[in-house]
């Protein structure tokens, strides 16, 4: 085996996991926001709609496919997701996919919307439901104990998921982004606007949630920091500085376009009220 396989890193679950629901919410919630938008001043200028306000949940799927498709098939070979993580998809060789490739890797990725779609358009069995979801969870979760991170996707369009950047020369501390502590960032990102997309109970459980994570993280880069463990210099606030300022980067455009639609809906309403 050669050197640059045995420098091979790969990318596991909860780093992939985190880089797909950044990707997810810097989409979604703008989206979302903006339909409602729409909805709401054509009900105050009183004009009907001639199609009903799910098929903005339908838009989703396409937008993800086509951002997925490209991100992925780049120079950088990663969503916004990704480079936030400091992970990149690519071939078994590490070569750059193809758009083809890509595009149907994308298609087998998005699975995971049909339990949501199932519920919104169609009268189904909660358990069809379920049992959808679960086998989702599975073909996903494989990338947490397979040889080399490999999910259902990634076997069948032979794709492996490394850390780093393509072309860097690989090693634990140069490719190893501090994606606890972007979870972090991204909790607390998504409890500042989950009030205006769920009940105030709700929203107060995931801030809690929330709270209690990072608090956890905090004791146990405390623990490992006072017994000079080399975890340590990954998750450092030395370290992960450049990791959050690139999570920043990419997330203050969705922020504020989430921001003005918000105050868009605000003017409305109280126009309306």
């Amino acid at each position: 085996m050669s050197s640059k396989e045995d420098n091979t890193q790969f990318a596991g679950f909860w780093s992939r996991f985190i880089a797909f629901n950044i990707d997810l919410t810097i989409f979604t919630l703008p989206i979302c926001l903006l339909g409602t938008l729409i909805i709401l001043f054509c009900s105050y200028q009183n004009i009907n709609l001639p199609f009903n306000y799910n098929i903005f949940l339908l838009l989703l799927p396409l937008i993800y496919l086509g951002y997925f498709t490209a991100s992925n098939s780049n120079t950088k070979q990663a969503t916004f997701g990704k480079v936030a993580c400091n992970i990149y998809v690519s071939q078994i060789n590490k070569s750059k996919i193809s758009h083809k490739s890509s595009f149907f890797r994308t298609i087998v990725v998005f699975i995971v919307f049909i339990p949501n779609l199932l519920d919104t358009f169609l009268t189904v069995s909660p358990y069809i439901t379920w049992v959808v979801f679960v086998v989702v969870a599975f073909c996903f979760g494989m990338a947490g104990f397979t040889k080399n991170k490999t999910a259902f996707h990634d076997l069948i369009f032979k794709t492996r998921v490394h850390r780093g950047t393509p072309n860097q020369i690989q090693t634990d501390k140069t490719t190893e982004a501090p994606h606890f502590v972007i979870l972090s960032l991204f909790l607390f990102t998504f409890s500042s606007f989950l009030p205006l997309f769920t009940t105030k109970d709700k929203s107060l459980l995931f801030f809690v949630f929330s709270s209690i994570y990072t608090f956890l993280l905090v004791s146990y880069l405390s623990y490992i920091k006072n017994r000079n463990f080399e975890k340590h210099q990954i998750y450092s606030f030395k370290a992960s500085k450049p990791f959050i300022k690139k999570y920043a980067v990419i997330v203050t455009p969705s922020l504020i376009l989430i921001a003005l639609n918000y105050m868009a809906i605000f003017l409305i309403q109280t126009k309306t009220s």
